[in-house]
C-alpha cells in the first residue's frame, strides 16, 4: 500500500513525512523551527522510496535544463 509523502527543508536539512500522520501541530512546529514545505508530493511505499522519487524528479529537471542550455547555446553562438 502506498501513502502520500511531503517534504520540508531548512538549509541543508530535508525531512520527509507521511502526509496522513502529519498533524497541524507538527506543521506549526516545523514552520516555527524554520522549515519550509517543498511544493511537491509523492505517492510511495515508504520514506526511502519517496526520497528516491524526489531525487529522480530533480535529476530529470536538471537534465532537461542542461539540454535546453545546450540547444540554446548553439544558435546564440551563430
Amino acid at each position: 500500500m502506498t501513502e502520500i509523502y511531503v517534504f520540508y527543508s531548512k538549509e541543508l536539512s530535508l525531512n520527509v513525512y507521511n502526509k496522513k500522520t502529519l498533524s497541524a501541530a507538527d506543521i506549526e512546529k516545523l514552520n516555527k523551527d524554520g522549515f519550509k514545505k517543498i511544493n511537491i508530493e509523492f505517492d510511495a511505499a515508504n520514506e526511502s522510496e519517496a526520497i528516491d522519487q524526489l531525487l529522480n524528479h530533480y535529476k530529470v529537471k536538471k537534465n532537461t535544463l542542461e539540454d535546453f542550455r545546450k540547444d540554446e547555446l548553439i544558435p546564440s553562438v551563430i
